[in-house]
């Protein structure tokens, strides 16, 4: 019984780490689908990924560019915003 448990509790384990992992890929995608899409129509994207910025920055940053016109809706801003600040 315990060697059953043991194994299931690993493969569960890993299942996570697993999907975990794609998830995160996933998550990443999106934030660059929408730098790509979103940003791109004003600023080199360059320029953008090379700005060395703090979380709080790149909020105070992307509410400013929504503010002027940016096309980016509720559900893509923290998105965008987790993957500007990695």
């Amino acid at each position: 019984m315990a060697k059953t448990s043991a194994l299931i509790f690993t493969l569960a384990l890993c299942l996570v780490f697993v999907f975990g992992v794609n998830l995160n890929a996933g998550i990443q995608e999106e934030g660059d689908r929408i730098l790509s899409q979103r940003c791109s129509v004003c600023h080199d994207l360059a320029r953008v990924k090379n700005a060395d910025k703090t979380r709080a920055e790149w909020e105070n940053t992307v509410d400013r560019m929504i503010s002027i016109g940016a096309r980016v809706t509720p559900e893509e801003k923290p998105v965008l915003i987790d993957h500007l600040a990695q």
